[in-house]
């Protein structure tokens, strides 16, 4: 299937140091596409968080999506002054990560991940999210990873 170089680069931001290794990535892809930038943070796990509730269980998802839009925000500042040709667009959503940005994968010409997640398996090259990416993505994949230390 061939795909067109049309489209989006979306890039899965979560707030950790991955995230900055594919925020570079990303905004250096859509500057020589000459393409918008899309940048995802997804959070389906929002009922984890006693700060964002009544303690009794309910959750306010606009506080958490406004906590997560600042985030997002702060972490793209400094790319953007980086790169100030980029037009950037923030979403976030209370979604699984993974099928958020599968869903995103239908328009962008290219998604770009960090090379591990906040899930539980530290050891692994891969979180989940980039494994989901790699086998269900339509469209190419990016995995931005830090270089092994002394290279």
């Amino acid at each position: 299937m061939s795909r067109p170089m049309a489209g989006p680069v979306v890039v899965g931001v979560d707030g950790g140091s991955t995230s900055d290794v594919a925020l570079a990535a990303a905004f250096a892809e859509a500057s020589v596409r000459d393409t918008e930038l899309i940048a995802v943070h997804a959070r389906g796990d929002v009922g984890g968080s006693p700060s964002f509730g009544d303690g009794g269980g309910n959750y306010e998802w606009e506080l958490v999506a406004e906590s997560a839009r600042n985030m997002v925000t702060g972490q793209l500042a400094p790319f953007r002054d980086r790169h100030p040709d980029v037009k950037v667009q923030q979403v976030a959503v209370r979604d699984d990560p993974r099928q958020e940005l599968l869903r995103w994968s239908a328009t962008a010409q290219l998604i770009i991940v960090g090379s591990r997640g906040r899930g539980g398996f530290r050891g692994h090259l891969l979180g989940s999210t980039g494994q989901a990416l790699l086998h269900h993505a339509a469209c190419p994949v990016l995995i931005a990873r830090t270089a092994a230390p002394g290279k």
